[in-house]
């Protein structure tokens, strides 16, 4: 058996790590409900990525949308269908 393909991923800070590994099985179906966690980043200035995003025509799972008292959040999509925020 070959190495797994996998992609590690170490923070800056101290924090929680993580990694990514290839999907099994099927890209989730349009306005599936998602089944698992999803990946978050923070950004420096959402407006000006989501502009980024815009460019590279990536798509809005769910736009800019206030989360009281703390800030703000936009779903995204990559190209294999899995959200992120």
């Amino acid at each position: 058996m070959g190495r797994p393909v996998h992609f590690e991923i170490h923070a800056s800070r101290p924090g929680i790590n993580g990694g990514l590994l290839p999907r099994r099985g099927p890209a989730p179906e349009a306005q599936q409900s998602v089944n698992a966690f999803v990946c978050t980043v923070d950004v420096d200035n959402l407006d000006d990525m989501l502009v980024q995003v815009a460019a590279l025509k990536a798509e809005v799972a769910v736009p800019k949308t206030a989360i009281p008292g703390i800030g703000w959040l936009a779903y995204l999509k990559d190209h294999d269908g899995n959200l992120f925020a």
